[in-house]
């Protein structure tokens, strides 16, 4: 199995980390710290893969974020 892209960015307004993955269908998780973020991914990803027909046993599962913050810094 190819390595699945996932995309997350902090969306500063809500203060929270959003991912989302064209593969496996339905993948959009939203936290608010990167550490939370990753391990829902990794609770959701198994069972996501199952339900869209990816998997229907035991499998290393390798994936890829990519991940991007805008911030503002404000200088006194």
């Amino acid at each position: 199995m190819t390595a699945i892209e996932i995309q997350a960015v902090w969306d500063i307004e809500a203060q929270v980390w959003i991912a989302t993955s064209d593969l496996p269908i339905g993948l959009c998780v939203e936290e608010q710290t990167y550490e939370d973020l990753l391990a829902t991914i990794k609770e959701l990803l198994p069972e996501l893969l199952r339900l869209n027909g990816f998997i229907s046993a035991e499998h290393e599962i390798p994936f890829h974020i990519t991940a991007s913050q805008n911030a503002v810094l404000k200088v006194a």
